[in-house]
């Protein structure tokens, strides 16, 4: 069985996004739950989708993850955590 990491959330230093389907009870529970233990969280809650977001709300997916990496990437370049080569970078593993 693999371990649990519920109790190194509040350890994750870099934004977070949670996506999950408003049908998929279960996963929209524990997103909510996760989003409690992590500092630095966005949570997006997909209308009309269940478990696999990205399939049945392609578009709104696609908003919600580009719509987080612009606003992730913008921090960081207000931040001065951006590298050379635009992307922003980061020094933190979760291991």
């Amino acid at each position: 069985a693999q371990p649990s990491y519920w109790e190194r959330l509040h350890e994750l230093a870099m934004p977070v996004l949670l996506l999950a389907g408003s049908a998929d009870v279960k996963f929209t529970a524990l997103a909510r739950a996760m989003r409690d233990g992590i500092a630095d969280v966005t949570l997006r809650i997909i209308d009309g989708a269940g478990h696999a977001t990205h399939l049945e709300e392609p578009d709104a997916f696609s908003e919600a993850v580009a719509g987080f990496l612009t606003q992730s990437f913008i921090a960081a370049e207000a931040e001065g955590r951006s590298g050379r080569d635009g992307h922003a970078t980061t020094d933190n593993s979760f291991n």
